[in-house]
């Protein structure tokens, strides 16, 4: 089962712990929840995640997400990049950010 986040500001990620809660004692099992958080950030010299910020900004908001529970992050980087090589060039440097571990 897939859960979709609207997470509004950095490190809101408090209500997971609530949502896996709920699961219990609804007699699902918090184990088979896949979170998954979409992202549209724009990448700017300076912004406030998640909806804007460096790429440093915007890769520390994913990597709180995903300590936090989130499996998956759907990144969406259309909104700043200005050719098809700007975003691929965005993308590795966010997953250079979050390390090995991401696929």
């Amino acid at each position: 089962m897939d859960i979709g986040l609207a997470v509004p500001q950095f490190g809101r990620f408090a209500a997971l712990p609530s949502v896996l809660r709920v699961a219990r004692e609804a007699g699902r099992d918090p184990a088979a929840l896949h979170m998954v958080l979409r992202a549209n950030p724009v990448i700017t010299d300076r912004g406030v995640p998640p909806l804007s910020g460096t790429v440093a900004q915007i890769s520390a908001y994913l990597a709180t997400a995903a300590e936090a529970g989130v499996h998956e992050v759907v990144l969406d980087l259309q909104h700043t990049a200005m050719s098809d090589q700007h975003l691929l060039d965005l993308a590795g440097d966010v997953r250079a950010r979050l390390g090995p571990d991401v696929t």
